[in-house]
């Protein structure tokens, strides 16, 4: 980090990092939003729920490319256009949606979607933070992707509303306004210029960037790191997905179900905090084992069918916890182990991968409910998967030796 940054400009990146996380093509795609949308768009179309809930499948051929250029770009030209016009892009795209009338052109637009607004996944966040901080690396990157437990406190409950107020087509309109809510904020403080520069090496990095960059995609750390947070990322997304859909199934109502969904939103923020505050203090691998495996416990107890709102409340209290941490803790183990030279590149291939793990583990609870009528056998299945990819991580061993000390950063 650049010793010129004051503490406002340093703070003023995190506060803009998390309202970019919180209204980005992340959250309001799919994540928070598309739960809410999923019944009135069935309704209007015949539509199911698996057909409804497959678009994160569908935005996987362009987000993919995207998201590695994205990490490309970023990682050597800097990141605020790239934020300001995925923002942009992606209003233009919600205005779009309230006008379609065929299943393809819902598909079409959501995976356009996906290419226009790439630059507002939380990878591009990620990179900017990973570079200007150090010390409290940890703390930084969870308050900045906080903002998806912002999104998840707020744009159920905005969408759900907004539903019922305008119908479907209207909630598309409000969802449009809410990444020009950020876009201010990347103007003013998100940096202009690559933050690449200004970097210390690790051991991994000696060489030429082309032998250093597949030199780490091709390391059994790497893999491991990659392969976890595939599946337990991927589960966390696609339950978080779920929740309103599950809780409606359940027989809440609509507005009701939304409002039980806020609070994963808040214990996502207090999670995001809590695990950076942890990661930068003890073995991340260790920390982040242990987070996962409470949404473990949790979406097994969900599986169960309860209808106590308590006991509901409590349980998705938990999920959020962890949910989104899981991301945070990806970000971190990748700078810790491969430093931020090519972060940007390597963090945003993992989060591809993640997101085909969210896009299969989506597609796969649609089904399930369209085969059952109702959640539990995927809510199941999901509590099983993490508890057996968790502890994999205990095998990334010692944090590599820097090759000079890095400075000590905010």
């Amino acid at each position: 980090m650049s010793a010129e940054k004051s503490r406002f400009q340093l703070g003023a990146m995190v506060f803009s990092a998390m309202l970019g996380n919180a209204f980005g093509v992340a959250t309001l795609s799919t994540i928070y939003a598309l739960g809410s949308l999923a019944p009135p768009l069935g309704e209007a179309f015949g539509w199911s729920r698996a057909e409804i809930m497959s678009v994160a499948f569908v935005m996987l051929p362009g987000l993919a490319p995207m998201i590695v250029a994205s990490g490309w770009f970023v990682d050597r030209f800097g990141a605020k256009k790239l934020i300001a016009g995925s923002q942009l892009g992606l209003s233009l795209c919600f205005v779009a949606l309230s006008f379609v009338e065929t299943l393809f052109q819902f598909y079409f637009l959501y995976a356009l979607m996906a290419v226009v607004a790439a630059g507002s996944f939380p990878v591009t966040f990620a990179r900017v933070i990973a570079a200007n901080f150090t010390a409290r690396r940890g703390l930084a990157l969870g308050c900045a992707l906080a903002g998806t437990g912002v999104a998840g406190l707020t744009v159920p409950y905005i969408t759900t509303w907004a539903v019922i107020q305008f119908g479907w087509q209207g909630a598309y309109l409000v969802l449009a306004a809410l990444p020009l809510i950020a876009l201010p904020t990347t103007l003013l403080f998100i940096p202009a210029g690559s933050t690449g520069a200004a970097v210390a090496l690790t051991p991994a990095q000696a060489g030429n960037s082309r032998a250093e960059i597949w030199g780490s995609i091709r390391s059994r750390r790497y893999a491991i790191n990659t392969f976890v947070f595939c599946v337990a990322g991927g589960v966390l997304a696609a339950a978080a997905m779920s929740t309103v859909p599950m809780l409606v199934a359940s027989g809440f109502e609509p507005l009701a179900a939304a409002r039980l969904a806020g609070i994963i939103g808040i214990t996502v923020i207090i999670g995001r905090l809590v695990m950076g505050h942890a990661l930068d203090r003890a073995w991340a691998p260790l920390v982040t084992m242990i987070a996962l495996l409470f949404p473990a416990a949790a979406l097994f107890l969900l599986s169960l069918g309860t209808t106590d709102t308590l006991l509901i409340l409590i349980l998705l209290a938990v999920l959020g916890l962890s949910l989104g941490a899981e991301v945070d803790a990806c970000a971190y183990l990748t700078s810790r182990y491969f430093g931020v030279r090519h972060f940007g590149l390597l963090y945003s291939i993992q989060y591809v991968i993640i997101t085909v793990g969210t896009a299969v583990a989506s597609l796969g609870m649609g089904a399930t409910f369209d085969r059952t009528g109702s959640y539990s056998m995927a809510m199941l299945g999901s509590a099983i998967l993490i508890t057996a990819v968790a502890p994999l991580l205990l095998l990334l061993g010692p944090y590599p030796s820097p090759v000079e000390e890095e400075p000590h950063i905010a």
